[in-house]
């Protein structure tokens, strides 16, 4: 297929990848009813505050100042979704402090922009929204009590950073230790690499794929620091593991299908398609369950801020 270069544009997924996991953690938070989130490597706070906004709303649409465009924020937070995620408590947990601020000032600026939207409105709220935010400089992989006061722990792109040792530890930690009746993780699939587009130009080449940093393979990643990718087979493999060992349950599901993939490939430089490409998906995501999980509320010297917000919402 020939192509002139400067028509060439690069392909994102529609929606984009990272939006449609926020809603995809979203829907499965909602489906399990849990009450409390802890967003392990929460970062600038991308998926952070996505929840904790959904948690700042009655019903109804989100507040129409509450963040810019995802794509014009460093750590944006989609707000076309409109379903309320009824949380008291919220956590988050990231090694990287800058980031962890960042994550603490988005969650300020939700919290004051949904109350200057009644304001300015003179809307009588109906109710309050009482939710406590704790962040933590830390890391999940180190014993803290307070990381096992959670309904559910989500682990959003985060484990294909983790190093041999790490990965191995990230078991009886999570699923022992702390214990949660929910656990989400998502991380990329290996198995939909032949399926991308190759890249415009060098540069592109140069900023989207990384030869396998540890050499044990000769896969090429998605970003710098992954230390490994799964291909379906082993991220099933990895889970099922993971489920049986710790005595949970898992659910598998995922986003970023073939059909919202727009390629420039024609039929004739096409991989074959997968067996299911409606359900064959470039983020895979597991979904493990605990039935029955009880939990005693501690701190931990790593607490780096607790925040009570009450927010005023609609009816």
């Amino acid at each position: 297929m020939c192509m002139n270069s400067e028509a060439l544009t690069t392909v994102h997924f529609n929606p984009r990848l990272a939006v449609s996991r926020q809603h995809a953690v979203l829907s499965i938070l909602r489906k399990e009813g849990v009450e409390s989130v802890l967003d392990a490597g929460c970062g600038g706070g991308f998926v952070l505050g996505f929840l904790f906004s959904r948690a700042c709303q009655k019903g109804g649409a989100a507040p129409s100042g509450l963040i810019s465009n995802p794509e014009q924020t460093s750590e944006g937070v989609d707000i076309t979704c409109t379903d309320r995620l009824p949380l008291r408590r919220l956590g988050g947990i990231d090694l990287h402090l800058p980031s962890l601020m960042r994550a603490s000032q988005s969650l300020a600026l939700i919290a004051a922009e949904t109350a200057a939207k009644h304001s300015e409105e003179d809307v009588a709220p109906a109710s309050t929204v009482d939710i406590c935010t704790d962040l933590w400089h830390g890391s999940l992989l180190r014993p803290v009590p307070d990381y096992a006061n959670f309904d559910a722990i989500v682990v959003s792109e985060v484990i294909e950073h983790l190093d041999e040792a790490n990965l191995l530890l990230f078991g009886p930690m999570v699923f022992s230790m702390y214990r949660p009746r929910v656990v989400v993780v998502t991380t990329p699939n290996y198995s939909w690499a032949p399926y991308f587009d190759e890249p415009v130009d060098e540069a592109e080449r140069l900023a989207t794929r990384f030869k396998d940093p540890t050499g044990r393979t000769n896969r090429v990643f998605r970003h710098p620091d992954h230390k490994f990718e799964f291909t379906q087979e082993e991220f099933t493999e990895w889970a099922e593991g993971i489920a049986k060992t710790f005595g949970y349950t898992v659910e598998y599901g995922g986003v970023g299908n073939l059909p919202s993939y727009p390629t420039r490939r024609t039929g004739a430089d096409a991989p074959a398609p997968p067996p299911n490409p409606e359900t064959f998906y470039a983020t895979q995501i597991a979904t493990f369950r605990l039935e029955g999980a009880s939990k005693e509320e501690s701190k931990s010297p790593l607490h780096v801020a607790s925040t009570r917000y009450v927010v005023e919402v609609d009816a």
